[in-house]
């Protein structure tokens, strides 16, 4: 019965010679043994925690520019809730002032009517 050869859990392509499943099972054991054998000095925890560190070095970056587009994000909906609320209090000081024009007060307050009303039109043309 030929089989397929695996190596460590890994195919390797080759077949097995025409022995039986036993002899051939008892190789990839044997062979498996061999891939996963490892000895564990001070070169390997140093490479290990140099590995480590470059990954928490780099989840750390990727955290930080996360952090700071959120940030960002947060702040643009800020500035634009300050617009919207600068553009009502606008409006509101518009319409104290042409009220007290209806009431007979000119000179300053035509004046800042004016100003407003250009100001909104400059505005509203960006």
């Amino acid at each position: 019965m030929r089989g397929l050869a695996l190596y460590g859990g890994i195919y390797t392509g080759r077949r097995f010679s025409g022995r039986s499943l036993s002899y051939n099972l008892y190789r990839i054991i044997l062979n498996f043994r061999k891939v996963m054998e490892m000895y564990i000095n001070a070169q390997t925890v140093i490479t290990a925690a140099a590995f480590l560190g470059a990954v928490a070095t780099l989840l750390g970056g990727l955290s930080a520019v996360h952090s700071w587009y959120q940030r960002q994000n947060k702040q643009d909906e800020d500035i634009r809730a300050m617009k919207e609320e600068m553009c009502l209090l606008t409006y509101g000081v518009l319409a104290c002032l042409k009220g007290l024009k209806e009431m007979g007060q000119n000179g300053m307050v035509t004046e800042a009517i004016d100003k407003i009303e250009k100001h909104m039109n400059q505005e509203a043309h960006k």
